[in-house]
């Protein structure tokens, strides 16, 4: 599976729900453009080190990772702070069953 993971800081998460559909058009506008199965976003608050996940499509082996779905689409990522070396390894173990 051909995927893209990026990641935004910002200091509170209070205008995110105003950027969530131009973010979510971009990122699917990104992922068709590079043929990507799926993108994803991580917008993080340095603050409170906690993030949330936009994903550009349902994918079923990620029904499995450990954040929570919230009403708004995105999902709760606390203490996720690193890309890297917290999210990456949890998406990879999840899409490798």
């Amino acid at each position: 599976m051909r995927f893209g993971i990026s990641q935004a800081e910002v200091t509170n998460f209070g205008h995110l729900a105003d950027y969530l559909e131009k973010l979510r058009t971009a990122l699917v506008e990104l992922a068709d453009s590079r043929g990507l199965d799926f993108v994803m976003l991580m917008v993080t608050d340095v603050v409170r080190r906690t993030s949330r996940l936009l994903i550009t499509k349902e994918i079923p082996a990620l029904d499995v990772l450990p954040f929570p779905h919230l009403s708004d689409g995105t999902f709760n990522a606390v203490d996720v702070v690193s890309r890297k070396k917290q999210l990456l390894p949890v998406v990879l173990g999840a899409l490798e069953g």
